[in-house]
Order: structure tokens, then C-alpha cells, then sequence
């Protein structure tokens, strides 16, 4: 019978009460609620869940080495995990009947998701030789090679992920008793395990990684997982109160309170499920909006993210375990559902707006240098938690109250009903993330996505409102329409960020704007730049500004280029190689920016260029500079490639006569991999005989040690290095042979070069002398530089992108470039065949001084250099 003409209880008088049948009694060992087995096996759970996120991120940061940074990698490699999962779930569900043991079957898989954790390392090896082998056949073809990552990532992955899946479907069978206490153990036991995966994620990024490095986490894991089975092993026995054969069954009036749920019809429960699987679509659409909105406040360091994931999974463990313990008392379940989508849609529809106004309330905080990195973090959980804990307690609450309700179609079977509910929801998560990174942000934008997503919110309440039967026909109706209505006018009225204010890069240049003169707010101070382009791409937010005739682009809102400041660095890391080259034919530039750099390499006749940018808005965004480069991209010996360089250097065959590298800051979650010692021995395996490696690195907002450790770590690789200064920016020259001397004749020749000579004189670089201004250190004195520094920044060991950020905001420390300056006097400058050597040296301090006044660098220090003259 359709549910709006099926009869209320109170249309049943005069015949008797009808109770909900009786489960029959299971053979399954369960366990005593009441004894001190259930905490045991909760804490076990906890430990389970810290263990899987973990996994889950160090898997994703292993895999996305192999395949790339890019959006598509790392979506493939999270689908493929969250499937496992919700296949994991569905098929322990469909098997659950067959096992005799839950709690050592349970045991077992602890052990085997432990011991496949300690053979994933030598797993992966083979992933990236077979991967390495494919990809240079493959790449040009985007669908073919997406397939073959899904089945690596799936050859990989889904023997753990299927275990991990099972496990909730299984305890919930051994640690519920009875369908009475659905929502009080299953709210319980989904809350324990969320509350170990925010543990697990906020342990991972802020101790774990750090301290122990990637292998060595994996492997603490993987003891943690078997140490848990063997515990559940050793102690199921005193675990087991009895058969659930031997226990009364639960009588009539225990019943009463499951009474509601056991009414739902067939097409009802059928119906909900549906929703749910929708809900898990917009939870992760929403995980993946914020993240995307907030890093233009937080910025895009790996504490920004894992602040993000673990105040999302707290506020879904908090919804389980607190509605879970009210939602067995629940008499009208469905109606409860549709409430909790309204308030999800409702504080999507309030926060959003306040996203927009963030940076604002953000300008002072970042203003002041001396705040310590702990109280940065610690706000920025606060803001977090306070901006989404409203709509992930509702949909953690969720679970629980739909494992209620589809418990009548699941004829009373507990495990089984776990497992559908959560092997869809996840099936909802897979598709939700997909879409909010391929398709939506990218043709409509993070607010917008957000708002129908809130807006989505309030039509699926409107459409269980209308399957229920809990509710009069026309109050159905009225709040249908009404919910109807709060999505239409949540999505059309709400008012609508500005896009210069998001993209300011509060959390970069909050000092500057807070301490401008006339600013009253981050608005007020981004009035004169002109936005010039605007694109929320599947990965990163790229914008390009304008101020009296200065461009910048930026990328999530750091600027990574300019046709100003940043001219100096861009031009030096296009011609520098190129003196250093004997006959330079084929060049590789990792990173096209502003495509100067590109521009400045293709000023020397080459045969093929290779360009490797990750973001195709940034290749968009270069067409604003092509004046400045020279319209580089135009050109037939420029090729190219959206892809991650990495990757390329990885699987390419191709060699080089020059490389040159020029990411962004190494803080940066995504752009760390790029100045690790595995990156360096990419590149160094693709270089010709004598071909020269050029490496941008950042003095500006690193510390010293950081600066030495990046420096040291480069020179393992490259043995011969020189290192060159423009304004704050090192550009290190590194070799494997010894960096023949530049020969002063054919420098002077290539200098005169047209396009050169036109591109060097826009830095003010008119003559050998100026040029070689910027040269401070040559192999003697960078290890000198480097001596006493141990360690390396690797891919195993990120010291970088996890140190790095918390000395973002300190104040600038001159001691790095102190150091090098000093160090300077003592180089001697890579030529040959010049005969005033003396008088090239008189000339280049006299230039390096014009150009340390004209950047700002105190007079006592250009008047101590001027002193060696």
C-alpha cells in the first residue's frame, strides 16, 4: 500500500496491538554489553580507525609519487580506497550469516590488514615499475591511463580496504544484541571508530610523519593492527558471554520502542537508502568545498589539511554517539531523517556567506608577526569546528538512524543492515567527491556548489517528508514546499563572495594589508587591483591581478609570479643554464608560471623545449603575460604538457642538456615532492653527459636550517654546485661532473643575442659584469656553507612541508643570506678567458649594490660589500 494512504496507529481501535515479530535467535557468539568486553572491543575499534586513516593517507601520498600530484591521481587513489570499503562492507554483509566466530574472524582480519600494511612498501615498487613501463605509451591518452591507475591503485589497495570495510558490518553483529539498541550501539560503535580517524589523521600529520618518516609510520601501524587482532584473539573467549540461542528473546514490550521502525514499508526503507546514498554524495561534496574554500585562509600547508579532515570527522563521531543514543526512543525515524537534512542544508546556507567574510576577521591575526604557530593552529581548528560542526554532527547522527530504518527490510538482521547502509553511503562519498573536483567547482565555483549542495539538502527532506506517514497530507505538503522554497532562495538571494577578497592571501599578506595605510578592511585594500582572470579549477584557485600596469598570478592565493619582483628570478632561471651549457639543443622546465621562464629559455635557439605545468588554469593564466614572455606557448619548439613533472622525469625516456625547476614555495602540500632528494635523483638520471640542473629555492619565510637542509640535500645528488642570488631568491646550478667555467668570449656573444640581450636588459642586466652580480657561491665555499648539516629532505623523511609552515609567519631572519653574502667574497667566479678579472669584480659589487638599494636591503650591509672592492 502507498505510504500516504496507509492508516495511522490510532485507526486501529478496537483491534489488538499489533508487535513487531521476534529476530530469530542467532547461533553467533555475541558479546555482554554489559561486561568489560565491550570496552575492550570499543577501544580496539578506536585504535582500528586511527589505524585506517593513517593508512589512508600515507597509501594516498605513496601512490600520488608514483602517478602525480594531480587531481586526477589522487581521486583515482581516494575512489579506489573508499570503494574497497563499501564493497568490503557489502560483501561481509551478504557472508555475514556463514561465520560461526565473529569476534576471532574479527581478530583475523585485524592480522591480515596489519601484515598486508608491512608488505605494501615492496608492493609498491612494483606498482611504479609497471607504472613507469605504461606511462610513456600511454599519457597522451587521459581515459587509458586513468583505467590504468585504477587498476594499479585497485591491485594494490583493495585486499586491505576490503578487510577494513568489513569490519564495521561485523562487530555491529557481534555487539548489538538486539534491533532495540540499533541506534545506541551502532551510533556507539560508528562514532569510536570516527573518533580513532580523526585521531588517526591529526596524529599522522602532527606527530606521526614527522617523527617516524612515511615507511616507519606504516610499519607502526601495521604492529598496531596485529597487536589489536591478536589481543581480540587471546581474549574472545572471556569476551563471550554466550550464545545468542541461550538469551530470552526480546519480549513484546521491549519491543515498543522499535515498533515505529518495524511500519516502514518495503519501498520506504528502499527509498531511504536512496537518500542516504545522496547524503554521502554532498558530505563529501561539502568536504571537498571547504577544503577548497578554506585554503584561501589557511593557506595550503599539510596542517591546514589535516586541521580540515579531523574537525569534519569529529563533528560526524559527535552526531553519531549523541543522537545515537536517543534514536531507539525515536517514533517517527523517517521524519527525523528529513530534519536532520534540513538543518545540514540550513547551516550550509549560514556559513557559507560567513566563509566569504573569513579573510576580514583573519587580517589582524595574521597580521601579527610574534603569534606562535600553535595558537595559528589551534584557531584555525576553532574557526573550523565552529564552520562545519553544525552540518557534520547531522550527518553523522544520520548513520545510526538509517541503520535503523532499513533494519525491517534487512527482516531484523543487524550486520547485514550495517553493511548495505554504509557500503551505499561510501558509494555516495566515492561520487560526491568526484563531482564536487571534476565537475562542479569547475564549471560553477566553490560557493555555488555549496549552496545547491545546502540546497539539495532541503529537497531530499522535502522528499522523505512526503513518503512518510507520520504526518497529516497537508502539513506534508506545507513543509515540502517550504523546504523547496529555502533551497530555491538559499541558492539565488544569499549574497556572494568577492572574488579579490578570497584570493587575497590573507594568510601570506595579512601584515601588509592590516598595516596599509587607508585599509579598513581586505576589501578596501584589494579596490585598485584589477582582476584579470578568475578560475576555480579542479585542484587550485588560480587569479591574476593587476595594479598600474604589475601583474601577479597567484595561485590559492600566495603569488607565484609577477612581471615585476619576481622578472629577476623568472629571466635568471631560463639563461643561467643556458651558460653553463656548452651546445644546450633540448631543455625540460618543470613549472610554467608566468611563462617567463619558458619565454627566457626559448630566447636561445633550441630544438625542442619541454614545459611540464600540473594546472591547467595556470596555463590559462599565463596567455595575461604573454607580452612578457614572448608569447612562449606560440612557439613550434615549445611542447607542452599538463602532467606532474615529477612523474615525468620518473617514466619519460627522454634526456636533457638542461632542467630546470621552478615550483612554489616547498610549505606547500603538493609542491613539497619537488625539492625532496628522490625529486633531485630524478632529475639528475635525465640528464645528459654535462648537462647542468637548475633548482629555485626560496630564502624568504624558511628558516636557516630548513635552507641548509634544502641545499645539503642537492648537493648529495649533484656533487659540483654553484649558487646564484636574485633579490630573495637562491637559483642553485648543480652538475655531476665538475661545472666547467663559463667561457667569458662565448658569454659576452651569447648575452649579445637579440632576444636575450632584449629579455636581460628588462632586470637592468645590460653587461657580463651586471649578469654576473648575482653569482655568490661557488663548490668550495656551498660546502662550507653546508658543513656540520646532517639529515636529508626526502620523500620518506618531509622535513620540509612539515617544519616549513611553522615559521610562516615569523618574522624575516636575514642570517641566510648574511651567510651566503659572506661567503661570496671567498667564491671565485666561474670563468674563463677573462682578463680583467679584477676589474669584472670592481663592476659586479658596484651592480649587486645598485641592485640591494633598489631592493631595500639596509645601506651598512651594500657599504660592508662594497668594502671587498
Amino acid at each position: 500500500m502507498p505510504a500516504h494512504k496507509r492508516k495511522t496507529p490510532n485507526s486501529h481501535k478496537g483491534s489488538p496491538r499489533r508487535h513487531p515479530p521476534t529476530p530469530p535467535p542467532s547461533t553467533k557468539k555475541i558479546i555482554d554489553y554489559d561486561g568489560k568486553a565491550f570496552g575492550v572491543v570499543m577501544t580496539v575499534f578506536f585504535f582500528s580507525g586511527l589505524c585506517g586513516l593513517i593508512y589512508e593517507v600515507v597509501w594516498s601520498r605513496l601512490l600520488t609519487l608514483v602517478f602525480g600530484n594531480t587531481t586526477y591521481a589522487i581521486s583515482t587513489v581516494v575512489g579506489v580506497f573508499m570503494f574497497g570499503l563499501a564493497l568490503g562492507s557489502y560483501l561481509c554483509g551478504k557472508f555475514l550469516s556463514k561465520i560461526k566466530n565473529l569476534l576471532k574472524t574479527y581478530a583475523l582480519i585485524e592480522i591480515g590488514i596489519g601484515i598486508y600494511a608491512a608488505l605494501s612498501i615492496p608492493l609498491l615498487s612494483v606498482v611504479q615499475v609497471v607504472h613507469t613501463e605504461l606511462f610513456p605509451s600511454i599519457y597522451s591518452n587521459h581515459l587509458l591511463l586513468n583505467l590504468i591507475r585504477i587498476l594499479l591503485s585497485s591491485s594494490l589497495l583493495f585486499c586491505p580496504t576490503l578487510l577494513m570495510g568489513a569490519t564495521m558490518p561485523l562487530l555491529s553483529q557481534a555487539l548489538t544484541r538486539s534491533p532495540r539498541f540499533i541506534g545506541r550501539d551502532i551510533g556507539l560503535l560508528y562514532a569510536i571508530n570516527t573518533f580513532g580517524a580523526a585521531a588517526g589523521c591529526f596524529l599522522g600529520a602532527f606527530l606521526l610523519i614527522p617523527t617516524l618518516g612515511i615507511q616507519l609510520t606504516i610499519f607502526a601501524g601495521a604492529g598496531l593492527n596485529i597487536f589489536l587482532g591478536l589481543m581480540v584473539w587471546t581474549f574472545s573467549k572471556g569476551m563471550v558471554s554466550k550464545d545468542a540461542k541461550e538469551l530470552k528473546p526480546p519480549t513484546a514490550s521491549q519491543n515498543k520502542a522499535v515498533s515505529e521502525s518495524l511500519r516502514i514499508t518495503r519501498n520506504q526503507s528502499i527509498f531511504v537508502i536512496f537518500i542516504f546514498t545522496v547524503s554521502g554524495f554532498l558530505a563529501l561534496l561539502y568536504e571537498v568545498s571547504w577544503s577548497r574554500a578554506l585554503i584561501l585562509v589557511f593557506g595550503t600547508s599539510i596542517y591546514a589539511f589535516a586541521t580540515m579532515l579531523t574537525t569534519y570527522l569529529l563533528g560526524m563521531a559527535l552526531g553519531s554517539i549523541v543522537l545515537g543514543r536517543l534514536i531507539d526512543r525515536v517514533r517517527h525515524p523517517i521524519l527525523l531523517f528529513a530534519i536532520l537534512q534540513m538543518v545540514i542544508g540550513a547551516s550550509v546556507f549560514v556559513t557559507t556567506p560567513i566563509i566569504g567574510r573569513l579573510p576580514d576577521y583573519f587580517m589582524i591575526f595574521f597580521s601579527d608577526k610574534s603569534i606562535s604557530w600553535g595558537t595559528v593552529t589551534f584557531t584555525e581548528f576553532i574557526v573550523c569546528f565552529l564552520m562545519i560542526l553544525t552540518p557534520t554532527f547531522a550527518s553523522g547522527a544520520s548513520f545510526p538512524l538509517v541503520a535503523r530504518i532499513f533494519m525491517n527490510y534487512r527482516g531484523l538482521k543487524i550486520g547485514p543492515t550495517v553493511a548495505d547502509v554504509y557500503a551505499f553511503n561510501t558509494l555516495g562519498c566515492i561520487f560526491g567527491s568526484v563531482a564536487a573536483g571534476f565537475i562542479l567547482i569547475p564549471m560553477i565555483g566553490v560557493e555555488k556548489t555549496l549552496l545547491i549542495g545546502g540546497g539539495a539538502n532541503f529537497i531530499i527532506a522535502a522528499s522523505l517528508i512526503m513518503i512518510t506517514s507520520d504526518m497529516k497530507k497537508l502539513a506534508r505538503f506545507a513543509w515540502g514546499i517550504g523546504s523547496v522554497l529555502a533551497a530555491i532562495v538559499g541558492i539565488l538571494l544569499l549574497p556572494s563572495w568577492n572574488p579579490k577578497v578570497l584570493n587575497s592571501g590573507v594568510y601570506m599578506y595579512g601584515n601588509t594589508i592590516a598595516n596599509t595605510p587607508g585599509t579598513t578592511d581586505v576589501n578596501s585594500f584589494m579596490a585598485p587591483y584589477k582582476l584579470l582572470y578568475h578560475r576555480e579549477g579542479s585542484s587550485a584557485t588560480v587569479t591574476v591581478f593587476q595594479r598600474n600596469n604589475i601583474r601577479f598570478l597567484r595561485v590559492n592565493g600566495k603569488t607565484d609570479g609577477s612581471n615585476s619582483t619576481d622578472n629577476y628570478t623568472e629571466t635568471f632561471l631560463g639563461i643561467l643554464p643556458i651558460m653553463y651549457s656548452k651546445n644546450p639543443e633540448n631543455v625540460l622546465v618543470i613549472g610554467l608560471g608566468t611563462g617567463i621562464t619558458l619565454g627566457s629559455v626559448l630566447d636561445y635557439p633550441m630544438k625542442k623545449v619541454d614545459c611540464v605545468e600540473i594546472s591547467p588554469e595556470v596555463v590559462e593564466a599565463s596567455h595575461c603575460f604573454n607580452e612578457d614572455n614572448g608569447f612562449a606557448l606560440s612557439s613550434p619548439t615549445a611542447h607542452l604538457h599538463v602532467l606532474d613533472g615529477r612523474t615525468w622525469l620518473m617514466a619519460m625516456p627522454e634526456t636533457y642538456d638542461i632542467i630546470t625547476s621552478e615550483p612554489s614555495h616547498p610549505w606547500q602540500t603538493g609542491n613539497a615532492n619537488l625539492f625532496t632528494v628522490d625529486f633531485f635523483k630524478l632529475a639528475m638520471k635525465r640528464l645528459k653527459k654535462g648537462g647542468v640542473f637548475c633548482q629555485w629555492l626560496p630564502i624568504y619565510q624558511m628558516e636557516k636550517e630548513h635552507f641548509l637542509l634544502l641545499v645539503s640535500s642537492f648537493k648529495k645528488v649533484f656533487p659540483y654546485v654553484h649558487v646564484w642570488m636574485a633579490n630573495s631568491d637562491a637559483l642553485l646550478i648543480g652538475s655531476v661532473e665538475e661545472l666547467p667555467p663559463i667561457d667569458y668570449r662565448e658569454f659576452q656573444k651569447r648575452m649579445a643575442m637579440p632576444k636575450i640581450k632584449q629579455k636581460l636588459a628588462k632586470v637592468d642586466v645590460n653587461s657580463p659584469e651586471d649578469f654576473l652580480s648575482f653569482f655568490y657561491l661557488d663548490n668550495n665555499a656551498v660546502d662550507k656553507f653546508i658543513e656540520g648539516v646532517t639529515g636529508v629532505n626526502s620523500d620518506n623523511y618531509p622535513v620540509l612541508e612539515f617544519s616549513a609552515p611553522k615559521y610562516l609567519l615569523t618574522l624575516v631572519n636575514p642570517d641566510t643570506f648574511l651567510s651566503l653574502l659572506n661567503l661570496s667574497f671567498e667564491s671565485k667566479l666561474p670563468l674563463a678567458n677573462a682578463e680583467d678579472l679584477q676589474g669584472i669584480q670592481y663592476k659586479r659589487l658596484n651592480k649587486r649594490a645598485s641592485f640591494f638599494r633598489q631592493w631595500r636591503i639596509p645601506e651598512p650591509i651594500v657599504q660592508k660589500m662594497l668594502s671587498h672592492n
